[in-house]
């Protein structure tokens, strides 16, 4: 993915702003100015859909990229790239642009994939913060608080005898993960092989990798310094999944301890920072890992980054849940809500805490939050780029690492009932196994003051449960039995619309209880915030339908309209002398061809 100069000027205002304070307040200015648009995807609901017409439609010369994305049933996706980026002034006019093929291709829904931050509400997520001096002192902490250890010695008493993962670090051997980042680096904390049958098998397979963001075989990563990249991110982030026991770094004496040993970590890359969001690209590979297109097709996914929704994406998650693919994700940092992919219901929302077993201060939360897990001063390998890239580690705050420890304890899960979800396969059920992880984190999850584990330096402060139901005890996660009548019961239970794949997923029944869902209710709640209190308006679904990914663009990145648009989804009593939804916002902030909707 190449990324333009047209980025500098608002990347230039984004690090001005959170460098100038230390807790931020609601910052809903993130996009204004130009946007960059690296392509539009097309959304048909029919198969069969001639290449010739969609060109056509488009007015393209024969010189862009037209891609077919086969990936809906009964239906079809394309994605149109230009020649180069196109930029925008703002991004409704890339909606109004998006609106325009829609109308001339006859298409669905067509969405741009923009390339840009996500807004800063709280924080600094470029700060240094000094971390508690309980984890500077011991680089094990994070273990401790999951119960690393004792999840090891549970899958070597449990194992098939003659089994690798009866020996110790291998206990995870056989489980793929495919690790979506900024590629890889040849740090040796994750540079290592594995003896098995007298033969060395990589940690890091990057014969498996692919490297999405210059179409190129090899994912390593570049190491990009502009603004916002963020170079060496994929070596650190996959450093607390697999890197193994002890020390690997020579000269150093604290280590980083992966909680997964055994696993291999097949790189994909698909950005150079965790600071910009672009769906194109995270989308293409959660697609190519569904469709069994990355050899020896990994069994679970870690996404340490996330973003605005869009129909591509969670098209890519729901595929790979159906196809058996556990994909675990960032809940997000610095920002108010929890964000896509890990908002999706096929996706895994992981929340962050510290070395106290509280929630880390700036991590995203809310009722998608499946578990949480340690983010905050963690110990991992990290590259220095202020000595010529040297090889170190060091400590690092983020729901990336939180993500990684359940990454890695979700390798010993799919080791443990390994026989389980292969009769699942075969009984063309392996849809459960995300439900089923999410119902073992539940089940098996402490909260502070309820069974501290042994070497943990609690505050036993009540639990927010914003932050999940508790923090990860990867011991407690083998035991839970998985009765799988009861998962598929739960996942039939979900919220979710194929009409509004998006605005549903606001939407957690298993989690708020207040508002008893009724049939339709949550199409008739989208259609509420068309209403206006100036005219009557008959709102036809397939009409408003159009416009939602609009919509919950502007929810994540206008924290007022998000907040009007929660209080429909919460079922709140609406004062009819209050503005409609829409009538908080600025015409400005709203595409033209919305703006005229509106207006009829």
């Amino acid at each position: 993915m190449k990324r333009g100069t047209f980025l500098l000027v608002p990347c230039l205002v984004a690090i001005l702003f959170i460098a100038g304070c230390s807790h931020c307040k609601p910052y809903d200015d993130a996009a204004k100015g130009p946007v960059a648009v690296t392509a539009f995807v097309l959304h048909f609901e029919q198969r069969g859909i001639d290449e010739g017409a969609v060109r056509a439609g488009l007015g393209a010369p024969w010189y862009d990229s037209l891609v077919g994305w086969p990936q809906v049933k009964g239906g079809a996706v394309f994605e149109y790239a230009p020649l180069r980026t196109e930029t925008f002034r703002t991004a409704e006019e890339a909606f109004d642009r998006a609106y325009e093929i829609q109308k001339n291709t006859k298409a669905w829904r067509v969405e741009p994939m923009f390339e840009m931050p996500p807004p800063i509400e709280r924080g600094n997520p470029l700060a240094e913060e000094k971390p508690a001096q309980e984890a500077q002192d011991d680089d094990d902490w994070s273990l401790k608080q999951i119960r690393a250890s004792e999840a090891w010695a549970r899958i070597r008493s449990t194992c098939v005898q003659g089994s690798p993962n009866c020996n110790e670090g291998l206990e995870s051997f056989g489980i793929s993960i495919a690790h979506l980042d900024t590629g890889y680096t040849q740090h040796p904390e994750n540079w290592q092989s594995m003896q098995f049958m007298g033969g060395d098998v990589p940690v890091v397979d990057v014969a498996r990798g692919r490297d999405y963001c210059d179409n190129e075989k090899d994912p390593k990563d570049k190491l990009a310094n502009g603004l916002l990249d963020f170079p060496g991110h994929g070596t650190g982030s996959s450093s607390v999944i697999v890197s193994p026991g002890g020390c690997q770094l020579q000269g150093v004496d604290k280590c980083v301890s992966g909680v997964g040993r055994g696993a291999q970590i097949v790189p994909l890359r698909v950005h150079t920072s965790v600071m910009v969001f672009n769906p194109r690209n995270l989308a293409r590979a959660i697609q190519d890992i569904a469709d069994g297109k990355i050899a020896g097709s990994p069994q679970v996914v870690s996404i340490a980054m996330g973003g605005f929704p869009s129909v591509a994406l969670e098209r890519a998650v729901k595929s790979a849940e159906d196809n058996g693919v556990l994909i675990i994700a960032a809940s997000g940092n610095n920002i108010g809500i929890v964000v896509w992919p890990a908002q999706y219901p096929s996706v895994i929302a992981v929340a962050a805490t510290n070395v106290h077993c509280q929630p880390w201060e700036f991590s995203s939360c809310g009722s998608a939050v499946a578990i949480s897990a340690p983010g905050e001063s963690v110990w991992r390998a990290q590259l220095d780029k202020k000595h010529s890239w040297a090889f170190i580690n060091s400590m690092s705050n983020g729901t990336t690492f939180a993500t990684g420890h359940t990454a890695g304890a979700a390798a010993l899960w799919m080791v443990r009932h390994r026989d389980e979800f292969e009769r699942l396969r075969q009984d063309k059920k392996q849809y459960l196994i995300t439900e089923a992880f999410r119902y073992a984190l539940k089940e098996s999850s402490w909260r502070p003051g309820t069974g501290n584990p042994e070497g943990t330096y609690c505050t036993n402060a009540a639990w927010d449960g914003r932050y999940g139901p508790g923090i990860l005890d990867a011991s407690g996660l083998l035991e839970v039995p998985l009765n799988f009548d009861q998962i598929e019961r739960s996942k039939k239970e979900r919220e979710e619309s194929v009409q509004l794949p998006l605005f549903s997923t606001l939407y957690r029944a298993d989690v708020d209880k207040k508002r008893a869902m009724e049939k339709g209710q949550i199409e008739r709640d989208y259609q509420s915030l068309f209403e206006s209190r100036e005219k009557k308006r008959d709102v036809r679904l397939e009409e408003a339908s159009r416009f939602e990914t609009e919509i919950m663009y502007l929810y994540t990145m206008n924290v007022e309209f998000r907040q009007r648009v929660d209080s429909r989804v919460r079922g709140e009593k609406r004062d009819l002398a209050a503005p409609s939804v829409f009538e908080s916002l600025p015409d400005k902030n709203l595409s033209a061809t919305l703006r005229k909707y509106l207006a009829q």
